[in-house]
């Protein structure tokens, strides 16, 4: 039922973010991770202004309910800059439907999904279970691979696990939940 939720909030969510897209902005890529609460959001202004954050979502355990917590962590703007240079470069704009060359699919499996601005709407695109190089799961088909490069792309700049880890400093004592792929993962905060 959580998965049932939280699929048609990212549904509203998307519709939401691309209606109010503002055109002034030229770039814009949001990537949600693959068994994580992350997502990276980065955008280009036509004034050549870069901006992104993290954005996390868990949940908190409070007696018999769950509280939804979500949290923006800005990152610079030379991060932002190098980011989107560096996919553009690695070309990311070239995704498509066709970009998952595997006909491996797991079964209630995590993916991985794409948004960016293409003719001036929000495109976005799913994968089963793609992983940043660091994860040592390394993918073998060539689109799958370059999908796998963007990843590895923002991780090396980032530290997407080291960001977690600082963000999770900062939380009040409790425990806290997110969803990956098949399961629900909880941690306790001290």
């Amino acid at each position: 039922m959580r998965k049932i939720v939280f699929t048609f909030f990212i549904l509203i969510s998307n519709f939401f973010t691309s209606q109010n897209l503002s055109s002034n902005i030229i770039t814009y890529y949001e990537i949600d991770f693959c068994s994580s609460p992350q997502k990276l959001i980065l955008q280009e202004k036509k004034n050549n202004k870069y901006s992104g954050f993290i954005y996390t979502c868990l949940e908190k355990k409070k007696k018999n309910s769950l509280k939804k917590i979500e949290k923006k962590t800005k990152i610079s703007i030379r991060q932002a800059q190098k980011i989107i240079l560096d996919l553009e470069k690695a070309e990311i704009d070239s995704v498509n439907k066709t970009y998952d060359d595997d006909s491996l699919a797991y079964l209630d499996g995590d993916y991985l999904s794409i948004s960016l601005l293409k003719n001036n709407k929000i495109e976005k695109y799913s994968f089963d279970e793609i992983y940043p190089i660091s994860s040592k799961k390394i993918e073998k088909t060539p689109l799958r691979s370059k999908i796998q490069n963007w990843l590895t792309i923002i991780d090396n700049e980032l530290n997407l696990k080291d960001q977690f880890s600082r963000m999770i400093k900062k939380l009040a004592k409790g425990t806290y939940c997110y969803n990956s792929g098949m399961s629900t993962i909880c941690f306790k905060k001290k």
